[in-house]
Protein backbone atom coordinates (compact mmCIF):
# COMPACT_ATOMS: atom_id res chain seq x y z
CA UNK A 1 0.00 0.00 0.00
CA UNK A 2 1.45 3.35 -1.29
CA UNK A 3 0.89 6.75 0.75
CA UNK A 4 0.92 10.27 -0.90
CA UNK A 5 1.53 13.60 0.80
CA UNK A 6 0.57 16.87 -0.17
CA UNK A 7 2.39 19.54 1.13
CA UNK A 8 2.11 22.35 -1.71
CA UNK A 9 2.04 26.42 -0.59
CA UNK A 10 -1.51 26.87 -0.56
CA UNK A 11 -2.13 25.03 2.29
CA UNK A 12 0.21 27.07 4.28
CA UNK A 13 -0.96 30.37 3.00
CA UNK A 14 -4.36 30.37 4.12
CA UNK A 15 -7.63 32.19 2.10
CA UNK A 16 -5.45 35.45 1.66
CA UNK A 17 -2.91 33.53 0.11
CA UNK A 18 -5.40 31.83 -2.01
CA UNK A 19 -7.30 34.70 -3.45
CA UNK A 20 -4.07 35.97 -4.38
CA UNK A 21 -2.71 33.28 -6.63
CA UNK A 22 -6.54 33.48 -7.90
CA UNK A 23 -6.17 37.08 -8.53
CA UNK A 24 -2.44 36.84 -9.62
CA UNK A 25 -3.67 33.91 -12.22
CA UNK A 26 -6.17 36.06 -13.47
CA UNK A 27 -4.62 38.88 -14.44
CA UNK A 28 -1.86 36.78 -16.28
CA UNK A 29 -4.61 35.27 -18.13
CA UNK A 30 -6.57 38.86 -18.98
CA UNK A 31 -3.10 40.88 -20.21
CA UNK A 32 -1.27 37.54 -21.63
CA UNK A 33 0.33 39.02 -24.48
CA UNK A 34 2.01 36.96 -27.39
CA UNK A 35 4.99 38.18 -29.14
CA UNK A 36 4.00 39.53 -32.52
CA UNK A 37 4.82 37.39 -35.77
CA UNK A 38 6.34 39.19 -38.60
CA UNK A 39 4.84 38.91 -42.06
CA UNK A 40 8.29 38.34 -43.43
CA UNK A 41 7.62 34.52 -41.65
CA UNK A 42 4.50 33.91 -41.96
CA UNK A 43 4.50 34.31 -45.41
CA UNK A 44 8.28 31.92 -45.54
CA UNK A 45 5.49 29.28 -43.65
CA UNK A 46 2.65 29.62 -45.83
CA UNK A 47 5.03 28.66 -48.42
CA UNK A 48 6.35 25.72 -47.06
CA UNK A 49 3.06 24.29 -45.97
CA UNK A 50 1.82 24.57 -49.60
CA UNK A 51 5.23 22.91 -50.81
CA UNK A 52 4.59 20.32 -48.02
CA UNK A 53 0.68 20.33 -49.93
CA UNK A 54 2.52 19.92 -53.32
CA UNK A 55 4.63 16.69 -52.26
CA UNK A 56 1.30 15.18 -50.71
CA UNK A 57 -0.66 15.42 -53.59
CA UNK A 58 0.00 12.03 -55.17
CA UNK A 59 -0.19 10.10 -51.91
CA UNK A 60 -2.89 11.43 -50.23
CA UNK A 61 -5.03 14.31 -52.19
CA UNK A 62 -7.34 15.16 -48.94
CA UNK A 63 -4.32 15.94 -46.92
CA UNK A 64 -3.08 18.24 -49.15
CA UNK A 65 -6.25 19.80 -49.55
CA UNK A 66 -6.63 20.06 -45.83
CA UNK A 67 -2.63 21.78 -45.56
CA UNK A 68 -3.49 23.78 -48.70
CA UNK A 69 -6.64 25.31 -46.64
CA UNK A 70 -4.66 25.59 -43.43
CA UNK A 71 -2.18 27.37 -45.56
CA UNK A 72 -4.95 29.97 -46.75
CA UNK A 73 -5.90 30.63 -43.08
CA UNK A 74 -5.51 33.92 -41.85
Amino acid sequence: MTTATFTGHAAERGYLGNVADAAAALLRALFDVRPAVSQRSSVRDRASVFALASRFERLSPSQAAELRAIAGRD
